[in-house]
């Protein structure tokens, strides 16, 4: 990837309630200790993340609203990881920041790579929403220590178990 390349230097769209801003250094710190701590084991630090990653949140008073990051970039590819807290789903926000984030990978030239597992309805119909087209599914084989684990997963993203 061309590390030349960067985000638009903090995107303030702001709505109001919310702002829309790209993640910098001190965001991705906060995202971290906020969000997703599995981004410590994706990314090792804040200046990996931005040489090689990108993401857009939506902020309030109280923090991060919805976040839209990359998870996975390689060989040509950029997977986005999208969550956003359950008391704003179904408000576009996750629509807006996906947007931005398919543009900022077209101009990388980057390939969106989106995958999801079934039950993610909501994923699902985002990825339908953004114009991209479902090529196929696969099983999944659950691996867990704990099956608790996996059947709250399960019950979360509405599979009949």
């Amino acid at each position: 990837m061309n590390s030349n390349a960067k985000a638009p230097a903090d995107i303030q769209e702001d709505s109001g309630e919310f702002v829309l801003t790209s993640i910098d250094e001190q965001l991705f710190g906060r995202y971290i200790q906020e969000m997703d701590d599995s981004y410590r084991l994706l990314w090792t630090s804040a200046e990996t993340y931005l040489d090689r990653a990108f993401g857009y949140c939506y902020l309030n008073e109280s923090g991060f609203v919805s976040a839209c990051n990359t998870f996975y970039v390689g060989g040509g590819y950029i997977e986005p990881d999208i969550i956003t807290h359950k008391e704003y789903r179904n408000q576009g926000l996750a629509f807006r920041l996906c947007q931005e984030f398919i543009a900022l990978s077209r101009q990388r030239q980057l390939t969106i790579y989106w995958d999801c597992d079934t039950g993610n309805t909501g994923s699902n119909h985002l990825a339908v929403k953004l114009g991209l087209v479902k090529v196929g599914e696969v099983p999944i084989l659950w691996w867990h220590e704990s099956k608790e684990v996996i059947a709250k997963y399960l019950a979360a993203y509405n599979y009949n178990t």
